[in-house]
């Protein structure tokens, strides 16, 4: 089978963007935490929390960066799989069970995360304003639109590996025939 050369350009051009986005994502967070005055002033949710910055020392702050890496870390790992499965369609392979792992594992990370971010932010409110005097410590659950964005995303991912499962499964029967 002959793949177009658009094509290869494109799922390489993809992985390429994917790559940059696994490095860039955790140095992001890593570098607003490390600057957390800035955040603290610039972020809206955290102004809600009513966060003094001031007594968000490095410890709470490296606590703070590892549990928002929760759902990142579940991102990181489903675009890991998904840079494969791109790799993969530059070399024509399609169908294989190799690259529809790649998508399911991609999709399944997604949905975790979306779940996930609840968790986190919630967790991160309590570390935040854990040294606010009583009365004004803060425990945020939150579940917005763009979590079930990112649910329905992952459902769809998960769907078309389901049918690209299916179409695997059909060509190896149809193959046997002939």
């Amino acid at each position: 089978m002959t793949i177009h050369p658009r094509f290869i350009r494109l799922s390489l051009l993809l992985k390429h963007v994917i790559t940059l986005s696994l490095i860039l994502l955790p140095t992001l967070f890593a570098a607003l935490w490390w600057q957390f005055d800035w955040l603290a002033a610039n972020a809206p949710e955290l102004n809600r929390l009513a966060v003094d910055a001031q007594s968000v020392g490095p410890g709470r702050r490296v606590l703070g960066f590892l549990i928002s890496m929760l759902p990142v870390s579940l991102l990181l790992y489903g675009l890991w799989r998904l840079r494969e499965a791109f790799e993969r369609f530059s070399q024509g392979e399609f169908f294989t069970y190799e690259t529809i792992t790649c998508i399911r594992s991609f999709a399944l990370m997604v949905m975790l995360q979306s779940l996930m971010r609840p968790v986190a932010t919630t967790l991160l409110s309590v570390l935040l304003t854990m040294s606010n005097p009583p009365g004004q410590r803060t425990l945020a659950i939150s579940i917005g639109s763009g979590e079930l964005e990112m649910l329905f995303v992952g459902a769809v991912f998960f769907a078309v590996a389901h049918l690209m499962v299916e179409g695997r499964r059909l060509a190896d029967d149809n193959a046997q025939i002939i």
